[in-house]
């Protein structure tokens, strides 16, 4: 691969690591497993490519590795795995986002991969389709769907406390 390739792929991995490390984080819960999980998925994939690729085309592919691979994993997420990160904000803030990690925790996992993908990584309807590997109307209707879940499971919490 040439030095120009490299430099390509490099800076694909810049731009697209944060939010592929993130999204590693909310479905695992554990930042040392959402780190080795995004980083053998960007290995994983780098080593299949030319370098000419499109960007799209390359950050799609180690999203769908993580998302992949996080299925596979087998942990219990807890709420709290993100409290460190949560500690320097606003309490409301705070609060607001332990609340919503915890619904997200309690989705199923496909659901959460939905909401996670569209309303975290802001991707397109199409390719998060072609990561899932869903009917682009399936994806629009269960993307919905998990979000209307995510909200009365929200509604559970602030109502119940639980």
């Amino acid at each position: 691969m040439s030095d120009l390739n490299k430099t390509h792929i490099k800076s694909v991995m810049s731009r697209s690591g944060r939010g592929v490390f993130a999204l590693a984080l909310y479905l695992l819960g554990d930042k040392d497993k959402a780190y080795n999980t995004a980083a053998i998925a960007f290995a994983g994939v780098m080593r299949g490519v030319s370098g000419l690729e499109k960007e799209e085309t390359v950050v799609d592919s180690v999203i769908k590795a993580v998302v992949e691979k996080c299925r596979q994993t087998k942990i219990i997420a807890t709420s709290g795995a993100l409290d460190q990160d949560f500690a320097a904000l606003p309490p409301f803030e705070r609060e607001s986002l332990k609340t919503v990690n915890i619904a997200l925790q309690r989705l199923p996992y496909e659901q959460k991969a939905l909401v996670l993908l569209r309303d975290q990584l802001h991707l397109p309807y199409r390719r998060i389709a072609g990561i899932l590997n869903l009917a682009l109307a399936n994806t629009k209707i269960k993307t919905n769907e998990a979000r209307i879940e995510l909200r009365d499971i929200i509604k559970g919490i602030l109502d119940h406390g639980r």
